[in-house]
């Protein structure tokens, strides 16, 4: 039984079965990031606000002109 203790050991300490080993998690953690990964939706551009439609020229010369007219007294 002590001698497959040591064998273990040895088998673990060996540099193959190290490199291996952090080998084997960079390419775990490489493939959970991937299958995991989701692109935030991309946010719909914000269209140009239509312009106000002019008001009628009746309506808009007489309150220019009212503001006028309080501005002058």
């Amino acid at each position: 039984m002590g001698e497959a203790i040591g064998i273990g050991l040895k088998v673990l300490r060996d540099w193959h079965v190290i490199f291996i080993l952090i080998l084997m998690i960079v390419f775990i953690s490489l493939a959970n990031y991937v299958i995991k990964y989701k692109k935030k939706p991309r946010l719909p551009k914000a269209k140009a606000a239509p312009a106000p439609a002019p008001a009628p020229e009746g309506e808009n010369k007489e309150a220019t002109d009212a503001a006028a007219e309080k501005q002058n007294k």
